[in-house]
């Protein structure tokens, strides 16, 4: 058999071995060996994917925070989202949905969209005073930070931080769960505290109720507290 140029040394060893030997029996492998190696492949081809995208999505959101923001955000740090992207583990839908976005509201909706099904765990890793916040602990920035703004005899209501892969999200919690989040934009957080304070004041009005109506609401007999006269019955 003549060989074409450029056939290597390889293949000619592979023809002589194939006509001098008999070649050993393949193992069988059941499919479902075949299906697990193949998901292992597609999961390490995915991951290495996202890997290797990460740099051009930071470098597409460093654009946008700089065209939107200017180049003074404090709270954007390319070269630490760059590094998060890496070692988090991003997930080849968020990287797609931040490629195409296209102001600080896309990327929010992104980070919105990729806890959708998420079960959000509520453990804390750090608590502040949301209302007495140092700057310098960069507050909000840590998974686990939680950011408490009302105690009410240990009944705590706060902010807490988490993140999923690359994205990042703020949670209301109250006493322990969950009432409200993601919240992934300036907005999410603006609308949610305005709820929060319309229902600390309607609380609040519900309390002063029931102690102007003390005890309990009860018709009660009445007197006037001058000439001490029976007016009649009151709540």
């Amino acid at each position: 058999m003549k060989l074409g140029r450029g056939t290597g040394f390889g293949v000619i060893a592979i023809l002589v071995g194939a006509s001098a030997c008999k070649p050993a029996p393949a193992e069988k492998v059941s499919p479902a060996e075949t299906a697990a190696a193949s998901a292992a492949t597609a999961m390490e081809s995915a991951a290495t994917a996202a890997k290797g995208s990460c740099d051009a999505v930071v470098a597409h959101l460093d654009g946008i925070v700089k065209r939107d923001h200017g180049s003074a955000t404090a709270s954007w740090d390319p070269k630490e989202s760059l590094a998060k992207c890496k070692s988090q583990g991003a997930t080849a839908e968020h990287l797609a949905c931040l490629a195409k976005a296209d102001t600080v509201p896309d990327t929010a909706a992104c980070d919105k969209a990729a806890f959708a099904g998420v079960d959000v765990p509520t453990r804390v890793t750090r608590e502040l005073d949301a209302l007495h916040l140092d700057r310098s602990q960069r507050p909000g920035t840590q998974d686990g930070d939680y950011l408490v703004f009302r105690d009410t005899g240990g009944r705590k209501c706060g902010f807490l931080m988490r993140e999923h892969h690359f994205a990042s999200a703020m949670f209301v919690m109250c006493g322990g769960a969950i009432i409200s989040g993601p919240l992934t934009s300036a907005k999410d957080i603006e609308e949610v505290s305005k709820e929060l304070s319309n229902r600390e004041r309607k609380e609040h009005e519900m309390v002063m109720a029931i102690m102007a109506n003390y005890p309990y609401g009860r018709k009660v007999d009445a007197y006037d507290a001058k000439t001490g006269a029976y007016v009649g019955k009151r709540y």
